[in-house]
C-alpha cells in the first residue's frame, strides 16, 4: 500500500513537471513569435521606403529634388518626375505616404516618427576610413549639397504592443560610386 501511495505521488510529481515544461515551452514559443511579428510589422515600412529610395534616378545632376528631416523628394525618372515621401502626422493613426503627381498612396500605417539623414561621399575607400559624412545640416541638405548626396539614412519608429520599435537603415543611391561610398 505504501509503495502504491509513493509511486502514485511520484507519478503525479513527474506529470506536474512535464506539464510545467510544456507550459514553459509554449510561453517561450509565443514570446518568440510575438517578437518576430513585432519586428516584421516595423520592418515592412522600412523596407518599402528603402526600396523606393533605392530606385531614385538621376535627373540633371542629382537624384534628390528636396529633403528635410521628415520628408524627401526623389526623381523617378530622367524626365524630372518626382515622388514625395512624408509622414502624415495629422491622420490617426499616422501614415507614411508617397505622392506622385496628384496621386497619394499610403505605404504604411501606424508609424509614429520618420527621420531622414543625408550623406556625402568623402572620397575615401572603406579601407581608408569613413566613406560618408553627413551634410552640413544632417537632416536638411542645402541646394548646393543635393547633387552630391550619395546616401540617405532612414529612421522610423513604430508602436507595437505597448512598446516601440525603432529601425534604422541607410540607402546608397545610384550616384554613389561603390569604390568611394562603401560596398
Amino acid at each position: 500500500m505504501l509503495q502504491m501511495v509513493l509511486s502514485g505521488g511520484m507519478g503525479l510529481l513527474v506529470a506536474a513537471m512535464l506539464l510545467m515544461f510544456v507550459r514553459v515551452t509554449m510561453v517561450s514559443q509565443q514570446l518568440t513569435t510575438d517578437q518576430h511579428n513585432a519586428e516584421l510589422i516595423a520592418w515592412r515600412p522600412m523596407h518599402r521606403l528603402a526600396d523606393n529610395l533605392r530606385k531614385a534616378q538621376i535627373y540633371g545632376s542629382q537624384m534628390i529634388s528636396a529633403g528635410t528631416a521628415t520628408t524627401v523628394t526623389i526623381y523617378d525618372d530622367t524626365s524630372g518626375n518626382t515622388s514625395y515621401y512624408w509622414l502624415d502626422s495629422i491622420a490617426i493613426p499616422h501614415t507614411l505616404n508617397r505622392t506622385r503627381g496628384l496621386a497619394t498612396q499610403t505605404l504604411a500605417t501606424g508609424m509614429t516618427s520618420l527621420q531622414f539623414t543625408y550623406y556625402l561621399a568623402t572620397g575615401k575607400t572603406p579601407a581608408q576610413g569613413a566613406c560618408w559624412v553627413t551634410t552640413a545640416n544632417p537632416h536638411a541638405p542645402t541646394t548646393a549639397e543635393l547633387p552630391n548626396v550619395v546616401a540617405v539614412g532612414i529612421t522610423i519608429t513604430m508602436p507595437l504592443d505597448g512598446s516601440t520599435r525603432t529601425m534604422t537603415s541607410v540607402v546608397r543611391l545610384r550616384n554613389g560610386s561603390r569604390s568611394i561610398s562603401g560596398q
